[in-house]
């Protein structure tokens, strides 16, 4: 309860920041800030409601404030209170409203419109990424990144099989699957990189591993290889490694890239950062 998981907000917070600024501008101070503020406010009252008064908020609204059973539906509770339904959506958007006129007069001005794209801060340099994103592939299998990806995939993987019905094998068992998974999968992506497949968007990219992953499986299943394989779990598991394995093949070259091109940056043009 104490050490909750405040960085799922965080990761909110810093993407609605991006929106309209460039996160460096933030100070340490205010970062650390913004994490305790999160920490404090946020996660430790929702760890303590969840946890310790295992309270269940819809039940409380039904039975507190609009005093009716919890079976009470909320379509028979929100036409018995149409007029209090009415003034909390009036209060929404005056909120909203509210929140806007002050990001717009009171906080710093923007660096740029209200976007989502991922490359704002450097929307001109995006195709000069995406060159040099293709260029720094190692071209090989054994790598850091492999390591980085097994290690990674492995963790999540361990923890993912605790939560999920029907997984049988043990954590050591999984996260030998996962690595012989991610080893088998990048040895495929080089090979087929060597050969000239371009995969062209992620989405292709996504499409080309499961298919050929989930091909194996079910290959396994219909030979008979492995009496003891629970098919829909193995299936979740390679779906999951695909999508994981996926984008940290495409972003991870990308962040190198944007690395390379702030040390020139920073070499050409005085105070970069």
């Amino acid at each position: 309860m104490v050490f909750p998981n405040t960085f799922e907000y965080f990761f909110i917070f810093y993407e609605a920041v991006r929106i309209r600024w460039n996160p460096r501008r933030m100070r340490q101070v205010f970062v650390i800030g913004a994490a305790a503020l999160i920490w404090i406010v946020i996660k430790l009252p929702q760890e303590y409601w969840i946890h310790v008064a295992q309270l269940d908020t819809t039940d409380l609204i039904r039975e507190d404030i609009f005093e009716v059973p919890v079976t009470t539906a909320w379509g028979d509770i929100v036409s018995d209170n149409a007029g209090v339904f009415v003034a909390i959506g009036i209060a929404l958007v005056a909120l909203l409203a509210g929140i806007r006129w002050f990001v717009t007069n009171r906080l710093p001005h923007g660096d740029w419109g209200w976007t989502f794209a991922a490359h704002a801060e450097n929307r001109d340099l995006a195709p000069v990424q995406a060159a040099q994103a293709t260029a720094c592939r190692p071209g090989r299998v054994f790598t850091q990144e492999l390591f980085e990806k097994v290690v990674m995939l492995s963790l999540v993987s361990a923890i993912v099989s605790q939560i999920l019905p029907g997984a049988t094998a043990s954590r050591l068992q999984i996260a030998i699957g996962a690595t012989v998974w991610v080893v088998l999968n990048t040895a495929l992506s080089e090979w087929l990189s060597r050969r000239g497949v371009d995969f062209g968007s992620a989405l292709k990219q996504f499409g080309i591993m499961v298919g050929v992953n989930q091909g194996i499986v079910f290959a396994v299943e219909f030979l008979g290889l492995d009496e003891n394989l629970d098919l829909g779990a193995t299936l979740f598991f390679t779906l999951l490694l695909a999508l994981m394995i996926t984008f940290y093949d495409r972003y991870w070259p990308v962040y190198l890239a944007r690395i390379r091109i702030d040390e020139e940056l920073a070499e050409m043009v005085p105070g970069h950062r």
